[in-house]
Protein backbone atom coordinates (compact mmCIF):
# COMPACT_ATOMS: atom_id res chain seq x y z
CA UNK A 1 0.00 0.00 0.00
CA UNK A 2 0.98 3.39 -0.61
CA UNK A 3 2.06 5.22 3.16
CA UNK A 4 1.17 8.97 3.21
CA UNK A 5 3.56 10.73 5.54
CA UNK A 6 1.38 11.22 7.98
CA UNK A 7 1.72 8.20 9.19
CA UNK A 8 5.54 7.70 9.16
CA UNK A 9 5.82 10.95 11.31
CA UNK A 10 3.71 9.27 13.63
CA UNK A 11 5.35 5.90 13.86
CA UNK A 12 8.63 7.70 14.03
CA UNK A 13 7.52 9.51 17.12
CA UNK A 14 5.62 7.15 19.02
CA UNK A 15 6.95 6.66 22.15
CA UNK A 16 6.96 2.91 21.55
CA UNK A 17 9.08 2.85 17.80
CA UNK A 18 12.66 3.10 18.04
CA UNK A 19 13.79 4.23 14.81
CA UNK A 20 17.25 1.49 13.68
CA UNK A 21 18.24 3.41 10.85
CA UNK A 22 17.82 5.54 8.52
CA UNK A 23 20.08 4.39 5.49
CA UNK A 24 20.88 5.86 1.57
CA UNK A 25 21.52 3.30 -0.77
CA UNK A 26 22.39 4.12 -3.95
CA UNK A 27 22.28 1.28 -6.93
CA UNK A 28 22.30 0.68 -10.27
CA UNK A 29 19.85 -0.70 -12.34
CA UNK A 30 19.91 -4.74 -12.79
CA UNK A 31 22.29 -4.71 -10.08
CA UNK A 32 21.33 -6.78 -6.73
CA UNK A 33 21.51 -4.24 -3.77
CA UNK A 34 21.99 -5.65 -0.18
CA UNK A 35 22.00 -3.85 3.49
CA UNK A 36 22.64 -5.45 6.50
CA UNK A 37 21.63 -4.25 9.97
CA UNK A 38 23.19 -6.06 12.37
CA UNK A 39 26.21 -8.29 12.94
CA UNK A 40 27.86 -11.28 11.80
CA UNK A 41 27.86 -14.42 13.12
CA UNK A 42 30.53 -17.42 12.43
CA UNK A 43 29.27 -20.39 12.19
CA UNK A 44 31.72 -23.27 11.78
CA UNK A 45 32.11 -26.05 8.61
CA UNK A 46 34.09 -29.36 9.37
CA UNK A 47 35.05 -31.29 6.23
CA UNK A 48 37.32 -34.34 6.31
CA UNK A 49 40.54 -34.69 4.56
CA UNK A 50 43.60 -37.39 3.98
CA UNK A 51 47.10 -37.34 5.68
CA UNK A 52 48.10 -38.84 2.02
CA UNK A 53 46.83 -39.50 -1.43
CA UNK A 54 44.48 -42.17 -1.81
CA UNK A 55 43.12 -42.91 2.21
CA UNK A 56 40.07 -42.32 3.45
CA UNK A 57 39.46 -39.13 4.46
CA UNK A 58 39.35 -39.06 8.56
CA UNK A 59 41.53 -35.66 9.17
CA UNK A 60 38.97 -32.74 10.35
CA UNK A 61 39.50 -29.37 8.82
CA UNK A 62 37.18 -26.58 10.15
CA UNK A 63 36.47 -23.48 8.55
CA UNK A 64 34.05 -20.64 9.56
CA UNK A 65 31.44 -19.09 7.62
CA UNK A 66 29.97 -15.65 8.55
CA UNK A 67 26.07 -14.95 8.88
CA UNK A 68 24.14 -11.46 8.87
CA UNK A 69 21.71 -11.53 12.15
CA UNK A 70 19.76 -8.87 12.55
CA UNK A 71 17.51 -6.38 9.63
CA UNK A 72 18.53 -7.81 6.09
CA UNK A 73 17.58 -6.04 2.47
CA UNK A 74 18.24 -7.38 -0.47
CA UNK A 75 16.50 -6.65 -3.88
CA UNK A 76 17.34 -5.52 -7.56
CA UNK A 77 15.99 -2.42 -8.55
CA UNK A 78 14.88 -2.14 -12.56
CA UNK A 79 13.36 0.97 -14.07
CA UNK A 80 10.47 1.07 -16.35
CA UNK A 81 10.00 3.82 -19.59
CA UNK A 82 7.28 5.03 -17.65
CA UNK A 83 9.54 6.48 -15.15
CA UNK A 84 8.38 3.67 -12.34
CA UNK A 85 10.78 1.49 -10.44
CA UNK A 86 10.19 -2.09 -9.57
CA UNK A 87 12.29 -3.56 -6.90
CA UNK A 88 12.18 -7.19 -7.85
CA UNK A 89 13.21 -10.44 -5.49
CA UNK A 90 12.79 -7.69 -2.33
CA UNK A 91 13.43 -10.05 0.52
CA UNK A 92 13.53 -8.73 4.21
CA UNK A 93 14.45 -11.04 6.78
CA UNK A 94 14.45 -10.15 10.29
CA UNK A 95 17.02 -12.36 12.84
CA UNK A 96 18.45 -13.53 16.03
CA UNK A 97 20.61 -16.38 17.43
CA UNK A 98 19.00 -18.45 19.70
CA UNK A 99 19.85 -20.71 22.21
CA UNK A 100 22.81 -22.95 21.68
CA UNK A 101 22.78 -26.88 21.11
CA UNK A 102 25.62 -29.34 21.39
CA UNK A 103 26.16 -31.36 18.49
CA UNK A 104 28.75 -34.01 19.30
CA UNK A 105 30.37 -32.37 21.97
CA UNK A 106 30.36 -28.99 19.73
CA UNK A 107 28.11 -26.24 21.06
CA UNK A 108 27.09 -24.61 17.73
CA UNK A 109 25.14 -21.60 17.14
CA UNK A 110 21.51 -21.56 16.12
CA UNK A 111 18.92 -18.48 14.47
CA UNK A 112 15.64 -17.33 14.47
CA UNK A 113 14.52 -15.62 11.54
CA UNK A 114 11.87 -14.37 10.03
CA UNK A 115 11.55 -13.74 6.10
CA UNK A 116 9.00 -12.44 3.62
CA UNK A 117 9.64 -12.16 0.00
CA UNK A 118 7.83 -10.08 -3.02
CA UNK A 119 8.38 -7.51 -5.97
CA UNK A 120 6.88 -4.20 -5.42
CA UNK A 121 6.45 -1.50 -8.20
CA UNK A 122 6.27 2.02 -7.24
CA UNK A 123 6.38 5.62 -8.59
CA UNK A 124 9.68 7.68 -8.22
CA UNK A 125 8.88 8.77 -4.18
CA UNK A 126 6.43 6.76 -3.53
CA UNK A 127 7.13 4.59 -0.08
CA UNK A 128 5.44 1.60 0.97
CA UNK A 129 5.29 -0.69 4.15
CA UNK A 130 6.72 -3.51 5.02
CA UNK A 131 5.45 -4.93 8.45
CA UNK A 132 4.81 -8.30 9.80
CA UNK A 133 8.14 -9.78 11.05
CA UNK A 134 6.59 -10.40 14.49
CA UNK A 135 9.03 -11.89 17.66
CA UNK A 136 7.17 -12.99 20.45
CA UNK A 137 9.47 -13.74 23.52
CA UNK A 138 8.10 -15.18 26.83
CA UNK A 139 10.35 -14.79 30.02
CA UNK A 140 9.39 -16.88 33.49
CA UNK A 141 10.80 -16.28 36.67
CA UNK A 142 11.20 -17.36 40.12
CA UNK A 143 12.34 -15.93 43.07
CA UNK A 144 12.84 -16.76 46.81
CA UNK A 145 15.15 -17.67 49.50
CA UNK A 146 17.08 -20.98 48.82
CA UNK A 147 15.21 -24.35 49.32
CA UNK A 148 11.78 -23.25 49.66
CA UNK A 149 10.69 -22.23 45.68
CA UNK A 150 10.16 -25.93 45.43
CA UNK A 151 7.72 -25.92 47.52
CA UNK A 152 4.26 -24.84 46.73
CA UNK A 153 2.85 -22.97 50.08
CA UNK A 154 6.81 -21.60 51.04
CA UNK A 155 7.54 -20.72 47.55
CA UNK A 156 4.47 -18.52 47.52
CA UNK A 157 5.07 -16.69 50.71
CA UNK A 158 8.95 -16.51 50.84
CA UNK A 159 9.27 -15.69 47.05
CA UNK A 160 7.08 -15.06 44.27
CA UNK A 161 6.97 -15.36 40.20
CA UNK A 162 8.06 -12.87 37.32
CA UNK A 163 6.24 -13.31 33.80
CA UNK A 164 7.88 -11.32 31.19
CA UNK A 165 6.26 -10.69 27.60
CA UNK A 166 7.60 -9.07 24.57
CA UNK A 167 6.77 -8.53 21.28
CA UNK A 168 9.26 -7.22 18.45
CA UNK A 169 7.69 -5.97 14.88
CA UNK A 170 10.16 -4.88 12.63
CA UNK A 171 8.61 -2.15 10.28
CA UNK A 172 10.42 -0.67 7.37
CA UNK A 173 9.43 1.58 4.62
CA UNK A 174 11.17 1.44 1.32
CA UNK A 175 11.07 5.14 -0.96
CA UNK A 176 12.92 4.22 -3.90
CA UNK A 177 13.84 7.17 -6.35
CA UNK A 178 15.71 7.92 -9.70
CA UNK A 179 18.73 9.61 -9.90
CA UNK A 180 19.26 9.65 -13.57
CA UNK A 181 16.40 8.05 -15.73
CA UNK A 182 16.20 6.46 -19.30
CA UNK A 183 16.71 9.29 -21.73
CA UNK A 184 15.57 7.51 -25.37
CA UNK A 185 14.73 9.19 -28.23
CA UNK A 186 13.45 7.54 -31.29
CA UNK A 187 16.70 7.77 -32.78
CA UNK A 188 17.74 4.98 -30.19
CA UNK A 189 15.44 2.73 -31.93
CA UNK A 190 15.87 2.65 -35.30
CA UNK A 191 18.09 -0.33 -36.67
CA UNK A 192 21.40 0.43 -37.48
CA UNK A 193 23.17 -0.95 -40.33
CA UNK A 194 26.16 -3.79 -39.86
CA UNK A 195 27.61 -3.90 -42.71
CA UNK A 196 27.90 -6.87 -44.96
CA UNK A 197 29.37 -10.89 -44.72
CA UNK A 198 32.70 -9.18 -46.81
CA UNK A 199 32.32 -5.91 -45.31
CA UNK A 200 31.05 -5.83 -41.36
CA UNK A 201 30.70 -2.87 -39.63
CA UNK A 202 28.19 -0.24 -37.89
CA UNK A 203 29.71 2.13 -40.06
CA UNK A 204 29.34 1.09 -43.33
CA UNK A 205 25.57 2.12 -44.45
CA UNK A 206 24.41 0.26 -47.31
CA UNK A 207 22.65 2.65 -50.70
CA UNK A 208 19.19 3.05 -50.24
CA UNK A 209 16.99 2.66 -52.90
CA UNK A 210 14.73 6.28 -53.08
CA UNK A 211 10.86 5.02 -52.45
CA UNK A 212 10.17 7.92 -55.30
CA UNK A 213 12.46 6.84 -58.10
CA UNK A 214 10.04 5.62 -61.14
CA UNK A 215 10.79 2.11 -62.69
CA UNK A 216 12.96 1.32 -65.40
CA UNK A 217 10.40 2.60 -68.80
CA UNK A 218 8.76 -0.52 -70.54
CA UNK A 219 9.60 -1.23 -74.00
CA UNK A 220 7.49 -1.74 -76.94
CA UNK A 221 8.07 -4.33 -79.86
CA UNK A 222 9.81 -2.58 -82.72
CA UNK A 223 7.70 -1.33 -85.14
CA UNK A 224 4.51 -1.36 -82.93
CA UNK A 225 4.67 2.24 -81.20
CA UNK A 226 2.63 0.04 -78.41
CA UNK A 227 3.75 0.08 -74.87
CA UNK A 228 3.68 -3.57 -73.01
CA UNK A 229 2.13 -1.63 -70.48
CA UNK A 230 -0.79 -2.35 -68.60
CA UNK A 231 -3.85 0.48 -69.39
CA UNK A 232 -4.45 3.24 -71.77
CA UNK A 233 -3.00 6.85 -72.69
CA UNK A 234 -4.89 8.95 -70.74
CA UNK A 235 -5.20 6.85 -67.61
CA UNK A 236 -3.97 8.78 -64.56
CA UNK A 237 -0.35 8.98 -64.35
CA UNK A 238 0.51 7.35 -67.41
CA UNK A 239 1.38 9.46 -70.80
CA UNK A 240 2.50 8.39 -74.18
CA UNK A 241 5.54 10.20 -75.20
CA UNK A 242 5.79 9.77 -79.16
CA UNK A 243 8.69 8.36 -80.77
CA UNK A 244 11.61 11.30 -81.71
CA UNK A 245 9.20 13.83 -80.09
CA UNK A 246 10.69 16.95 -77.74
CA UNK A 247 9.39 17.46 -74.34
CA UNK A 248 8.00 20.85 -73.66
CA UNK A 249 11.17 23.16 -72.69
CA UNK A 250 13.50 20.16 -72.93
CA UNK A 251 16.41 18.35 -74.79
CA UNK A 252 15.07 15.07 -76.66
CA UNK A 253 15.26 11.86 -75.07
CA UNK A 254 17.09 9.15 -76.42
CA UNK A 255 15.00 7.77 -79.01
CA UNK A 256 13.69 4.63 -77.40
CA UNK A 257 10.58 3.46 -79.72
CA UNK A 258 6.91 3.56 -77.66
CA UNK A 259 8.16 4.92 -74.18
CA UNK A 260 6.02 5.25 -71.40
CA UNK A 261 6.74 7.41 -68.50
CA UNK A 262 5.11 6.57 -65.04
CA UNK A 263 4.79 9.57 -62.37
CA UNK A 264 3.13 9.19 -58.93
CA UNK A 265 0.01 10.23 -58.48
CA UNK A 266 -0.52 13.20 -56.60
CA UNK A 267 2.34 15.01 -57.73
CA UNK A 268 5.89 14.64 -59.12
CA UNK A 269 8.53 14.03 -57.01
CA UNK A 270 6.22 13.01 -54.07
CA UNK A 271 6.53 9.34 -52.65
CA UNK A 272 3.74 7.30 -51.86
CA UNK A 273 2.29 7.33 -48.66
CA UNK A 274 4.14 4.63 -46.82
CA UNK A 275 1.92 1.68 -44.70
CA UNK A 276 1.62 2.03 -40.89
CA UNK A 277 4.03 -0.65 -39.19
CA UNK A 278 4.74 -2.16 -35.76
CA UNK A 279 8.43 -3.11 -35.05
CA UNK A 280 10.23 -4.94 -32.48
CA UNK A 281 13.51 -3.42 -31.60
CA UNK A 282 15.19 -6.17 -29.72
CA UNK A 283 18.36 -4.87 -27.51
CA UNK A 284 20.50 -7.10 -29.34
CA UNK A 285 19.94 -10.46 -31.21
CA UNK A 286 21.93 -12.13 -29.65
CA UNK A 287 22.47 -12.75 -25.81
CA UNK A 288 23.84 -15.04 -23.51
CA UNK A 289 21.78 -17.39 -21.04
CA UNK A 290 20.78 -15.83 -17.84
CA UNK A 291 20.89 -12.19 -19.95
CA UNK A 292 17.59 -9.89 -19.57
CA UNK A 293 17.36 -7.87 -22.22
CA UNK A 294 14.08 -5.41 -23.01
CA UNK A 295 12.15 -5.46 -26.80
CA UNK A 296 10.20 -2.03 -27.22
CA UNK A 297 7.57 -2.29 -29.80
CA UNK A 298 7.63 1.07 -31.74
CA UNK A 299 4.65 2.01 -34.07
CA UNK A 300 5.47 4.06 -37.32
CA UNK A 301 2.55 5.66 -39.38
CA UNK A 302 -0.17 4.95 -37.11
CA UNK A 303 -3.07 7.66 -36.69
CA UNK A 304 -6.84 7.69 -34.56
CA UNK A 305 -5.91 4.67 -32.91
CA UNK A 306 -8.17 3.63 -30.10
CA UNK A 307 -7.85 0.30 -28.85
CA UNK A 308 -4.51 -2.03 -29.93
CA UNK A 309 -4.07 -5.89 -29.15
CA UNK A 310 -0.79 -6.95 -29.60
CA UNK A 311 0.48 -10.82 -29.43
CA UNK A 312 3.69 -12.02 -28.93
CA UNK A 313 4.31 -15.78 -29.60
CA UNK A 314 7.86 -17.21 -29.11
CA UNK A 315 9.62 -20.34 -28.00
CA UNK A 316 9.59 -20.88 -24.05
CA UNK A 317 12.27 -22.87 -24.18
CA UNK A 318 15.08 -20.25 -25.28
CA UNK A 319 13.27 -17.09 -23.89
CA UNK A 320 11.07 -16.53 -21.42
CA UNK A 321 8.94 -13.10 -20.68
CA UNK A 322 9.25 -11.45 -17.06
CA UNK A 323 7.45 -8.49 -17.38
CA UNK A 324 5.21 -6.17 -19.59
CA UNK A 325 5.99 -2.24 -19.38
CA UNK A 326 3.16 0.53 -21.39
CA UNK A 327 4.63 2.52 -23.72
CA UNK A 328 3.53 6.65 -23.95
CA UNK A 329 1.96 6.38 -27.53
CA UNK A 330 -1.30 5.32 -26.14
CA UNK A 331 -1.28 7.61 -23.37
CA UNK A 332 -0.24 11.17 -25.15
CA UNK A 333 -2.31 14.42 -24.11
CA UNK A 334 -2.47 12.93 -20.40
CA UNK A 335 -5.41 10.34 -21.30
CA UNK A 336 -5.66 7.39 -19.23
CA UNK A 337 -5.37 4.20 -20.70
CA UNK A 338 -6.71 0.51 -19.66
CA UNK A 339 -3.88 -1.76 -19.60
CA UNK A 340 -3.74 -5.30 -19.40
CA UNK A 341 -0.79 -7.52 -20.04
CA UNK A 342 -0.80 -11.07 -19.89
CA UNK A 343 2.53 -13.27 -19.95
CA UNK A 344 1.78 -16.96 -20.51
CA UNK A 345 5.27 -18.81 -19.59
CA UNK A 346 4.75 -22.19 -20.29
CA UNK A 347 3.19 -21.59 -23.74
CA UNK A 348 5.31 -18.65 -24.99
CA UNK A 349 3.12 -16.14 -25.65
CA UNK A 350 2.31 -12.33 -24.43
CA UNK A 351 -0.95 -10.51 -24.65
CA UNK A 352 -1.38 -6.94 -24.50
CA UNK A 353 -4.17 -4.87 -24.80
CA UNK A 354 -4.06 -1.13 -24.61
CA UNK A 355 -6.94 1.25 -24.92
CA UNK A 356 -8.26 4.96 -24.74
CA UNK A 357 -11.87 6.29 -23.77
CA UNK A 358 -13.73 6.45 -26.62
CA UNK A 359 -14.94 9.58 -25.62
CA UNK A 360 -11.09 11.14 -26.48
CA UNK A 361 -9.59 11.03 -29.86
CA UNK A 362 -7.63 8.47 -31.17
CA UNK A 363 -3.44 8.48 -30.64
CA UNK A 364 -1.40 9.15 -33.52
CA UNK A 365 2.55 9.13 -34.25
CA UNK A 366 4.07 12.87 -34.12
CA UNK A 367 6.85 11.66 -34.61
CA UNK A 368 9.00 8.93 -36.73
CA UNK A 369 8.47 6.14 -33.85
CA UNK A 370 6.37 5.97 -30.85
CA UNK A 371 6.45 3.64 -28.10
CA UNK A 372 3.30 1.28 -27.66
CA UNK A 373 5.12 -1.24 -25.27
CA UNK A 374 8.64 -3.32 -23.54
CA UNK A 375 8.63 -6.86 -23.03
CA UNK A 376 11.20 -7.63 -20.62
CA UNK A 377 13.22 -11.27 -22.20
CA UNK A 378 15.11 -13.42 -20.21
CA UNK A 379 17.45 -15.60 -22.23
CA UNK A 380 16.80 -19.26 -20.74
CA UNK A 381 18.68 -21.64 -22.75
CA UNK A 382 20.88 -22.00 -26.02
CA UNK A 383 19.17 -21.64 -29.31
CA UNK A 384 17.00 -19.72 -31.32
CA UNK A 385 13.81 -18.16 -31.03
CA UNK A 386 11.47 -16.29 -33.68
CA UNK A 387 9.14 -13.52 -31.79
CA UNK A 388 6.19 -13.26 -34.16
CA UNK A 389 3.53 -10.43 -33.57
CA UNK A 390 0.51 -10.07 -34.22
CA UNK A 391 -1.09 -6.65 -34.12
CA UNK A 392 -4.93 -5.43 -34.03
CA UNK A 393 -5.85 -1.50 -34.12
CA UNK A 394 -8.95 0.01 -34.24
CA UNK A 395 -10.02 3.41 -33.63
CA UNK A 396 -12.48 5.05 -31.03
CA UNK A 397 -15.47 4.06 -33.42
CA UNK A 398 -14.76 0.98 -33.73
CA UNK A 399 -13.29 0.73 -37.30
CA UNK A 400 -10.25 -1.10 -38.21
CA UNK A 401 -6.66 0.42 -38.64
CA UNK A 402 -4.20 -1.75 -40.86
CA UNK A 403 -0.64 -1.95 -38.83
CA UNK A 404 1.86 -4.29 -40.67
CA UNK A 405 4.02 -6.17 -38.29
CA UNK A 406 7.26 -8.26 -39.01
CA UNK A 407 9.09 -11.34 -36.92
CA UNK A 408 12.84 -10.83 -35.37
CA UNK A 409 14.93 -14.03 -34.35
CA UNK A 410 16.64 -13.92 -31.24
CA UNK A 411 19.81 -16.24 -30.49
CA UNK A 412 20.73 -17.32 -27.26
CA UNK A 413 24.46 -18.72 -26.40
Amino acid sequence: MTVPSAVINFLETDAKTRLLAKPTILGREGTPITLNLGEEVPVPRTTFGTAAPGQIGTTPTTSFDLRSVGVNLQFTPRVTYDGEIILQDLTVEKSATGAPVDVAGQSLPTFLSRRAQTTLRLRDGESSMLAGLIQDEEVNGARGFPGTTGIPVLRNIFGGTTKVVRQIDVVMIITPRIVRAHEFTPEDFKPRPAGTAQNPGVGNTPQLISPGAPPPPPLAPPGTGAPVTPGAPGAAGVTTQPAGATPPGGAAPPRVPGVVSIQPVGGEGQPPAQPARAVLVPAGLEHPAGNVFSTPIMLTGVANVGTVTVSLTFNPAVLRATTVTQGTFMSAGGTTTTFAPKIDPNGGRVDIVVSRPTDRPGATTATEQALLAAVNFQAVAAGTSQVTMTIVATTPAGQPVAVQASPVTITVK
